[in-house]
């Protein structure tokens, strides 16, 4: 039994035959998809892609409902328990004229500040999908993205000290750099919650400076092909550094480190780097049937060509040059 999968009882294979192996033709069916996340993994670089290319994914028959749509009270109220609120969502979903609504919003799977408190990944995970398909009605797929654990909880703490949370202190690194629950057990927790929802599951490597591939794969539809070009990326130590200092900050918790900010020594590091490894291990070998993992030639098959103006990053980034390998 996977540790700290909330809930979790037995085994569950969940109804994802359709989508097993091969994406194609499956969006054709789709109506409604669930881009989760995570933090941290490109998705507000995904998110300015579908804004910008707006026009085109309505011609390939796509509608992408982003944070600027998700985050004006329609679904934070819906899920809230707000019955009038639970109808106008459900309305406003009818009333989409493509066959494809995407709705990307990486607060669906939780929060920053709440997984540093609680020192592990999304550990209500499954409890707020589960509202949100109880809210939305039935979900043809939830897509997460996910990417080296070192890294993600590297970039999410760069973040958060951004935005003014103080620098953990060396119990809550250790916390964090000894954890055990990764990403499959956030898998789990999602088909525990929605066992008739298809998960499909995507790299941060593959797509970080690729959102067209994501965005292709997932849709079934040859989307334009985006640049490489990325800004806004995670602040390195000397930045963070600086911000500390100008408010009154712990500027010496980030000790002398130059370059990318990285919490963890070397032992805590090998930690979570072979607990991702594990992940992608049990996603290429079929995820007990609970999750696909699309990457490899699923990801690279569509004809997407025709570059387009380069697209500016969000927040949520990082240079997607440092692939996993370089990282290790």
């Amino acid at each position: 039994m996977p540790k700290g999968c909330a809930g979790y009882s037995a085994p569950m294979q969940s109804d994802h035959s359709g989508v097993v192996g091969q994406l194609s033709g499956v969006a054709a069916a789709m109506g409604l998809i669930l881009h989760v996340g995570a933090h941290r993994t490109a998705t507000t670089s995904l998110q300015s892609f579908c804004r910008a290319q707006r026009g085109t994914l309505k011609s390939l028959g796509v509608t992408v409902w982003g944070p600027r749509q998700t985050r004006d009270g329609r679904l934070h109220d819906a899920m809230g328990g707000d019955p009038a609120a639970a109808d106008r969502l459900a309305a406003q979903i009818r009333d989409v004229q493509t066959p494809i609504l995407l709705i990307s919003d990486e607060n669906m799977l939780g929060m920053p500040r709440k997984c540093l408190r609680e020192g592990a990944l999304y550990l209500d995970a499954g409890p707020r999908l589960g509202q949100m398909v109880a809210v939305t009605g039935p979900v043809d797929a939830i897509v997460l993205q996910i990417r080296a654990l070192d890294l993600w909880w590297a970039s999410l703490l760069a973040y958060l000290i951004d935005r003014g949370v103080d620098v953990p202190d060396a119990a809550r690194i250790a916390t964090l750099g000894q954890g055990d629950r990764t990403w499959r057990h956030v898998i789990t927790d999602l088909a525990q919650a929605c066992p008739q929802t298809a998960i499909m599951v995507t790299l941060f490597d593959d797509c970080a400076s690729r959102p067209d591939l994501w965005l292709s794969a997932v849709t079934d539809r040859d989307v334009p092909k985006a640049t490489s070009e990325q800004r806004n990326a995670s602040k390195d130590a000397n930045t963070l550094r600086q911000q500390l200092l100008q408010r009154g900050g712990q500027a010496g918790a980030l000790g002398a480190q130059e370059g990318r900010y990285m919490p963890f020594d070397a032992q805590q590091s090998a930690h979570l780097r072979e607990a991702y490894v594990d992940d992608l291990f049990w996603l290429r070998a079929g995820a007990d049937g609970l999750a696909t993992l699309i990457s490899g030639a699923a990801l690279t098959r569509t004809k997407n060509t025709s570059p387009q103006t380069p697209q500016r990053r969000g927040q949520d980034n990082d240079k997607a040059a440092r692939g996993l390998a370089q990282n290790r």
